[in-house]
């Protein structure tokens, strides 16, 4: 009977053994596991940090692009606007250099009507014939000799 239940113990020490080391294996398992779980959850927390940092670089260059857009359309605006304002520049001073010609000839003509009556003025004064009369060939030798 002692050996029976020496036998018996020695199965019963087996068992407890095994149970001892299958809870051992478990708690390494749920550590393993917590780990993995800790991990798992660091990883989302990461994903999730790396989809926002990817959101706000997207949001950044989406922007950037529409400004370069932007600063494009308003540089070939102020081209085209420059170009009109040089064409225009060159309208006006043509223009001005037509009203300046226009009022050079407008002097030069008074000037000449001016220089013209006084020497009909002074040719109708000093007639050879002593009157006081008009005498058209010495207004056409003034008009050749202004010409």
């Amino acid at each position: 009977m002692q050996e029976e239940q020496l036998v018996d113990l020695q199965r019963r020490m087996v068992v407890l053994e095994q149970e001892i080391r299958t809870d051992e294996e478990n708690r390494q398992l749920r550590r393993r596991i917590e780990t993995l779980m800790k991990g798992k959850e660091m990883d989302r927390e990461k994903i999730q940090l790396y989809q926002s940092q990817i959101q706000v670089l997207k949001e950044d260059f989406e922007q950037e692009r529409e400004d370069r857009g932007r600063q494009h359309q308003r540089a070939e605006t102020l081209s085209h606007r420059i170009v009109m304002l040089k064409l225009k520049i060159d309208g006006l001073k043509e223009n001005n250099n037509q009203l300046l010609m226009a009022q050079r000839r407008a002097a030069a003509l008074h000037n000449y009507e001016r220089y013209t009556s006084s020497r009909r003025s002074e040719a109708r004064y000093s007639c050879d014939d002593g009157s006081n009369q008009f005498n058209p060939t010495i207004t056409a030798d003034i008009a050749d000799s202004a010409n």
